[in-house]
């Protein structure tokens, strides 16, 4: 408890490493004061990427909206596999927080 969440990805290869680390505020919520930072180390020297700062949900959101007002299929997210990751945590949320039994069926 009161430790801040925390992601750390790192990808070695032959000749680089990507790092990105991102450091949550008090909670998820507090982006303001998240850390986040990517660097790439290549031959002794450390170069800091620019990270795009937009919120990744309200981005996807937008593109959800865009592809609804235009009648139109993304071409980023696959339909199906959505439609069964929202039924699932919709099956996640009913077992989670009644007392009924929820039976999952594989779809695909």
């Amino acid at each position: 408890k009161g430790y801040p969440f925390t992601m750390q990805l790192r990808l070695v290869g032959e000749k680089k490493v990507y790092d990105y680390i991102m450091k949550a505020g008090a909670n998820l919520e507090d982006v303001g004061s998240a850390k986040r930072e990517t660097r790439v180390y290549e031959d002794g020297v450390t170069t800091v990427l620019p990270l795009d700062e937009t919120d990744a949900y309200e981005t996807e959101l937008l593109h959800f909206l865009n592809c609804v007002e235009q009648n139109r299929e993304s071409e980023i997210i696959c339909m199906v596999p959505a439609a069964v990751l929202i039924f699932l945590s919709h099956c996640v949320r009913i077992f989670c927080f009644s007392e009924q039994v929820t039976y999952i069926i594989h779809i695909m």
